[in-house]
């Protein structure tokens, strides 16, 4: 636990989901330091009910520019119910939601927050369980995400077949916007069995980022990967090679 004036950090600290009095008290402190900047509760696994503790102070401290929120199982009602406070936070620059599994349902909440920060310059989505269905929810943001240089969509489509469409769907539909972000140098889309087919769309990406781009993610792990294949990586080469 850290609390200075600029920031406030209360990471791995053993909050649980059956004993959220901490969570309240650490709130309320943060109620009374308007100075604070930087919020972090990463990895406390709080869930949907910490999020309905945390809301009326998030609500309160738009003055963030950094919120991570990684790694607490928040799901769709969490995001749902926090959705609301970060449309009000129109100063941060960074914002964590890696591993909190909102899917879909919850990314559809988020899309109409994260319209309001357009000063946004590092947005991390990992491991939400999201699907080429549920990405239409970010292009609002997308169109207007002048100043984002980081964003992380790796982990999401972790369920697949050699048939499974939704990786490739999902390049399909992040590509005419993310070519057209103007500020970004790092994109993750690692383990998300992006296949041949999704890693042509990458290619576009990379060719047509006209150098802004300098680091590109596309790993992954033996339980999920992208499998792009011989014709995948010809095409990505390809690319590399004209950039």
């Amino acid at each position: 636990l850290l609390l200075c004036r600029r920031q406030c950090l209360v990471e791995r600290v053993g909050i649980t989901r059956y004993d959220f009095t901490s969570l309240s008290d650490i709130s309320q402190v943060l109620l009374l330091s308007q100075s604070v900047l930087s919020f972090s509760v990463h990895q406390n696994w709080i869930m949907a009910q910490g999020a309905t503790i945390l809301f009326p102070t998030l609500a309160s401290t738009t003055q963030l520019t950094s919120l991570d929120l990684g790694l607490n199982d928040l799901r769709s009602a969490g995001i749902v119910t926090l959705a609301p406070a970060i449309a009000l936070m129109t100063r941060l620059k960074c914002l964590n939601l890696a591993t909190n599994h909102m899917g879909d349902e919850g990314l559809a909440s988020l899309g109409t927050s994260l319209t309001n920060l357009t000063r946004l310059e590092t947005l991390d989505l990992r491991k939400n369980k999201l699907s080429s269905a549920g990405v239409p929810a970010l292009f609002e943001f997308l169109r207007g995400a002048k100043f984002l240089r980081e964003l992380d969509m790796s982990g999401n489509i972790t369920h697949y077949s050699f048939q499974s469409s939704d990786g490739p769907d999902l390049m399909a539909k992040l590509t005419p916007l993310i070519v057209k972000l103007p500020s970004l140098q790092k994109i993750s889309l690692a383990s998300n069995f992006l296949f041949s087919l999704g890693t042509k769309h990458l290619a576009n990406i990379v060719s047509e980022s006209y150098g802004s781009l300098t680091s590109l993610d596309i790993g992954g792990t033996r339980a999920a990967s992208n499998k792009i294949g011989v014709a995948g990586a010809k095409s990505l080469a390809a690319a590399l090679f004209h950039t």
